[in-house]
């Protein structure tokens, strides 16, 4: 649970603390870096230990090679090279939607120095929130709310899988509107098709996604095949 809660600028650190110990053990000795060579060594360290940070599960990184897949991703980071953003993947399982979000968040954390990204199931997120109303809690729903605020970029996934209550519509849509008046970027995802987002995204949210995003539709074949 300490890993789970373990803030954005915190993962970041400690990820970054094991990368620069390897630049570090580079500068000396016979075959040591020159300060260009050191200066790229480092800027990709930084970058692996913030991909590091984010958490995607290791089945999203792997590149997908599908035309309509690449198409769609070049359309995200054309997206997702301005200010805010709010990006919707879905379609039903198979398809390459956390993968393309995985990829997407890359895109950002190679264009801006110092950013953020994270992968968050929705139901963890429900969780967590609603952990804060426990007598021994030691975080508030502000804490946890500020906790995802952070990320430069967030993606949420399987998002319309929960109970549908209230209080998940309500605690996403929030969150939803807190990062984009930050200037932040998020992508949701959802197995749920386009006609059924009304049920987890508020108007307000669709309002936002047509003025700076999208819905991206993951509706060719599945890359899972039987075994």
């Amino acid at each position: 649970m300490e890993n789970q809660t373990m803030t954005a600028k915190e993962a970041a650190e400690l990820a970054l603390r094991d990368s620069l110990s390897r630049v570090v053990a580079r500068t000396t000795g016979p075959e040591r870096l020159s300060s260009d060579q050191l200066a790229e060594t480092l800027k990709e360290e930084k970058l692996q230990a913030a991909i590091k940070a984010s958490k995607f599960p290791l089945t999203a990184k792997a590149r997908i090679q599908h035309p309509d897949w690449d198409d769609a991703l070049t359309w995200c980071e054309g997206v997702l090279s301005s200010g805010a953003s709010l990006l919707a993947f879905v379609g039903p399982p198979g398809r390459g939607k956390t993968a393309m979000a995985y990829w997407a968040s890359v895109f950002v954390l190679k264009r801006r120095e110092g950013a953020s990204a994270a992968w968050e199931t929705a139901s963890w997120l429900f969780a967590r929130m609603r952990s804060t109303n426990q007598s021994a809690a030691k975080e508030t729903e502000f804490d946890v709310m500020n906790a995802y605020l952070a990320y430069t970029i967030l993606t949420i996934d399987e998002v319309g899988m929960g109970k549908g209550t209230d209080f998940e519509y309500q605690s996403l849509n929030t969150l939803i509107c807190r990062r984009y008046d930050a200037g932040k970027k998020t992508i949701i995802i959802s197995a749920k098709d386009r006609n059924s987002l009304d049920t987890v995204i508020d108007p307000a949210g669709h309002s936002r996604m047509n003025q700076c995003g999208g819905v991206v539709e993951f509706d060719w074949e599945t890359f899972r095949k039987a075994a």
